[in-house]
């Protein structure tokens, strides 16, 4: 009869794998509101590039700055002297 003999370590993986998915929270999406970030944002606008030109089709992207409406949006609130 043979014997097998067999050698190894089991670990907890538990906390890595939540500080991992922290640093990616962190990486990806703005600590303020939540939403998904610049960097997001190319890493999905490669993925849907690349689905794009693999199926041979058109593709149009709209991007709004925000930072730009906030600028405008002042002058566009009502004057209070209702002009």
């Amino acid at each position: 009869t043979h014997s097998a003999l067999m050698v190894g370590t089991v670990q907890d993986v538990t906390e890595r794998v939540e500080t991992d998915r922290q640093i990616r929270q962190l990486a990806y999406f703005d600590a303020l509101t939540g939403l998904p970030n610049r960097l997001s944002f190319g890493e999905q606008m490669r993925q849907v590039l690349a689905g794009a030109q693999r199926r041979q089709r058109p593709l149009a992207v709209m991007f709004l700055d925000l930072d730009t409406i906030a600028i405008a949006e002042p002058p566009l609130k009502p004057r209070p002297n209702g002009g």
